[in-house]
């Protein structure tokens, strides 16, 4: 049987306010915040523009070396990380939880470039320190040529 959560509101309401400051630290291009927001190792799933679907489980150290090319690029290099700097208070994320310490999250954000809007799924879960990214899921990042060819 699962455990229901106990006071959902209340998990909601905390959920929230960690995908706020998520937002916020993507857009400040604060890698170290975003990387203390995930419990390492995490659980990286995506596909490529031929459908091809991978997954790596990333530690600490190689997830920053990914990201932190991307956070550099401005917008004019047109790389996967003007899609992360345009995320805002338009960046919505709804939870639901699968117990108190577990939960399945849905994220938009305002459009690339091109007006498309990004999705990006998290399963998060309750840490000592919080809640905290155990996977994420993203279309695209197969044919992000940052990434290593093992890790979305």
């Amino acid at each position: 049987m699962s455990r229901l959560p106990a006071n959902e509101k209340s998990e909601k309401e905390q959920l929230d306010r960690f995908f706020e400051g998520w937002g916020n630290a993507w857009k400040a291009h604060d890698l170290d915040t975003v990387a203390g927001m995930i419990d390492f190792p995490v659980l990286m799933m995506t596909d490529d523009s031929h459908g091809d679907y991978s997954q790596s489980e990333m530690e600490e150290g190689p997830w920053i070396a990914m990201m932190k090319p991307l956070l550099a690029m401005r917008p004019e290099q047109g790389a996967e990380t003007v899609r992360q700097e345009k995320r805002s208070a338009a960046h919505r994320v709804t939870c639901f939880l699968l117990s108190d310490d577990l939960a399945s999250c849905d994220g938009e954000a305002s459009g690339d470039s091109a007006g498309s809007p990004l999705r990006v799924e998290f399963v998060v879960s309750r840490t000592p320190d919080g809640w905290k990214v155990k996977a994420m899921t993203q279309a695209g990042w197969g044919d992000n040529s940052t990434a290593s060819d093992d890790s979305p």
